[in-house]
């Protein structure tokens, strides 16, 4: 090596290297998409039985099962209405759904509200209870609230199955 000043230049032979390009990401990754659905799923299903002490209907009240909250009673989707148009006692059933959790019964004011009066109970006849633990029954120009609707225990019911015969029958 010549200590003179002199600069040495160091060459590296073979091609010069390039940087190297990073894969792209794909445009559009896949992906599953499932449509929200709107149809209701009856969870379960309780009667309501509506009375007119004079017997004539409940001459334009009507009452409302709606979707709704405890705190804001009246004011959900409705999801069956109705009314009696005549005589002095009429059962309809309504129902609760699997998406729903809180409901409001309301029943409007008609001409002679002090003649309607109104129960909700199980199918089996048991009292239902509202929101504030109140039995489930009143009259004109009334909205309770339902949350958390009880769902009965599911019931079975066991048939014996005939043993298939052998077919063995004697003689010949």
């Amino acid at each position: 090596w010549a200590s003179g000043g002199a600069t040495e230049t160091v060459s590296v032979c073979g091609p010069t290297p390039q940087p190297t390009a990073l894969p792209t990401a794909p445009t559009a990754s896949p992906s599953i998409s499932l449509q929200p659905t709107t149809e209701l799923v009856e969870n379960n299903c309780y009667v309501l039985t509506m009375s007119d002490s004079e017997s004539d209907g409940w001459d334009n009240a009507y009452w409302y099962w709606k979707n709704g909250d405890s705190e804001d009673a009246g004011y959900g989707n409705v999801l069956a209405q109705g009314t009696m148009d005549d005589g002095a006692s009429s059962t309809v059933e309504i129902c609760s759904y699997t998406r729903i959790t809180c409901y409001d019964f309301m029943v409007t004011s008609g001409q002679y509200p002090s003649e309607i009066s109104w129960i909700i109970e199980s199918k089996k006849g048991k009292n239902m209870y509202t929101t504030d633990g109140a039995k489930a029954k009143g009259g004109a120009a009334e909205t309770i609230s339902f949350c958390n609707m009880p769902t009965p225990s599911p019931s079975y019911t066991f048939s014996p199955t005939p043993k298939p015969s052998s077919g063995s029958g004697g003689g010949g």
